[in-house]
């Protein structure tokens, strides 16, 4: 596991990757505030999909205290930033990105970081990419189209300061000044 974070409802949801014959996969576990797995959630308490390649580093959550999903960022197994959205029953959502999936396939990295706003509308990421580089996404939840109003087309990166060699690993968002990395 790489991930965890508690749940509006006190359960627990672990994430992260397990090797596989076919390269990394992604898995999530809701414990109930016990500690015991949550047999109600996905397939006995344990998302899974051996067909999606992919690295998790951070997890996010969206909805509220009733109906809460998930969103799995890393990377996928060619080394391209990707999230996967899971809806509250364990399942990939399919409204987000029309797939479950979303890619972004500029430049090689992964998404290291995810916030999701408080009113589900927006999901902030930040990217590391190679090079020594970084950027942060603003996606619109719940289909995950890049925000086109914010900075250039959605993203705002760090190489066109790459003189500064500066790298983004962590995102905060502020209430009142925006989006700090």
């Amino acid at each position: 596991a790489t991930c965890v974070k508690t749940l509006p409802d006190n359960k627990i949801m672990i994430a992260g990757y397990y090797s596989s014959p076919a390269g990394n996969q992604p898995f999530a576990i809701r414990l109930l505030p016990n500690g015991e797995i949550d047999e109600g959630y996905a397939e006995n308490g344990v998302y899974y999909d051996d067909m999606i390649g992919m690295r998790v580093n951070d997890i996010g959550l969206y909805g509220d205290e009733d109906s809460y999903g998930i969103v799995l960022a890393g990377s996928d197994v060619t080394g391209y930033p990707q999230m996967i959205m899971v809806d509250p029953h364990g399942y990939l959502e399919a409204d987000f990105n029309a797939t479950g999936i979303l890619k972004y396939e500029a430049h090689e990295g992964y998404f290291s970081d995810i916030i999701i706003d408080n009113e589900n509308n927006n999901l902030y990421a930040c990217i590391f990419l190679s090079g020594n580089m970084g950027a942060i996404a603003k996606y619109n939840l719940p289909g995950g189209s890049p925000d086109i109003l914010f900075a250039d087309g959605g993203i705002v990166s760090t190489e066109s300061l790459a003189a500064l060699e500066l790298t983004i690993h962590g995102i905060v968002l502020e209430k009142d000044s925006g989006v700090l990395a």
